[in-house]
């Protein structure tokens, strides 16, 4: 028990510099404040957030308690908590305010996006990743803060090791439940996998017609099975982490893992997923968080090594450009 206990107190202690979380910080302020600009431009303020009193097209029920706090789904109200998400948000981006943006960007889009309990899958993932945003110190490096405080954007500043970890774990979660949740024949043998192509039929995910997939229908099959076994299997990614972390010890899969980094296996399949369901479904920004969570399986150290070569590969290919560290 004392070895456990002194195994996670020293899982939890670790510190590193913050690049990780700063990219993470950057992705999620992205996703937010382009939710909220899609939702102006789609028209989805008025028609579904506000209460029918005021022109949307339902009665809304008590949502987040800042909504019910300033008055309730009016649209007066809806309107100022987007533009408030807006401009936290887009604080959170740059790295302005600390922990404080995040927070504020949290509580304005979280009461926009309950009105109505019109929320998705997808807004849990950004509420989620944007709380271990507060509770890290989002804006050590890669921040206007930083520009504030040491007078550059780059910053040596170390920060508790341990939401970056979550957001892996969160990942892995996220993944391994959606598979397991899978349970229609479709998703497997049983059904030729065909699971793909009949959401690729289904209107309220297309984005154009898909006719063409009964000419692709092997292709189809072939995606979906990736896809459902990625899922499920997804609780090997921790084994990597594992075992990377202990290349002390032998064994022929630490050998393997010195040639081939599960990481970037994981990475390829995954991100091929969500970015072919970004281009042939209409599913709303949940591809792009989810993508943002990728950038967490890197290090900073090894963030920094892949920031130093494109600085490198810039100043060899642009010599006319000023490229700097």
């Amino acid at each position: 028990m004392s070895r456990a206990w002194r195994w996670w107190v020293e899982l939890t202690s670790r510190r590193e510099p913050g690049t990780t979380l700063a990219l993470f910080r950057v992705a999620v302020g992205v996703v937010m404040v382009t939710m909220m600009l899609s939702a102006i431009r789609g028209g989805i303020v008025d028609l579904i957030w506000v209460d029918a009193s005021e022109g949307g097209i339902r009665t809304i029920m008590p949502g987040f308690w800042l909504l019910e706090l300033i008055g309730g789904a009016t649209r007066r109200n809806l309107w100022a908590l987007v533009c408030l998400t807006l401009l936290f948000g887009t604080a959170m981006t740059l790295g302005l305010g600390g922990r404080w943006s995040v927070l504020l960007a949290i509580w304005s889009y979280r009461a926009v996006s309950s009105s109505g309990h019109a929320n998705g899958g997808y807004d849990a993932m950004i509420f989620n990743g944007a709380w271990l945003l507060f509770l890290g110190q989002p804006s050590a490096t890669l921040s206007l803060d930083a520009r504030l405080r040491e007078r550059s954007w780059v910053s040596d500043r170390e920060v508790s090791a341990w939401p970056r970890y979550l957001l892996v774990l969160q990942l892995v979660v996220i993944y391994t439940a959606t598979g397991l949740q899978k349970s229609s024949a479709s998703w497997t043998f049983a059904d030729d996998f065909s699971a793909l192509y009949w959401f690729l039929q289904d209107p309220t995910w297309q984005r154009f017609d898909t006719t063409w997939s009964a000419f692709a229908y092997p292709l189809t099959q072939l995606a979906t099975a990736i896809v459902w076994h990625f899922e499920v299997l997804a609780g090997l990614l921790l084994l990597v982490f594992h075992l990377r972390a202990t290349p002390e010890r032998s064994g022929w899969l630490r050998r393997w893992l010195d040639r081939v980094d599960g990481r970037k296996v994981f990475a390829a399949v995954g991100l091929g997923m969500h970015i072919g369901i970004a281009v042939l479904m209409d599913m709303g920004p949940f591809s792009w968080i989810a993508m943002a969570y990728y950038v967490n399986l890197w290090s900073p150290e090894e963030w920094g090594r892949f920031g130093s070569k494109m600085i490198q590969w810039g100043r060899e290919r642009l010599p006319g450009l000023a490229v700097t560290d």
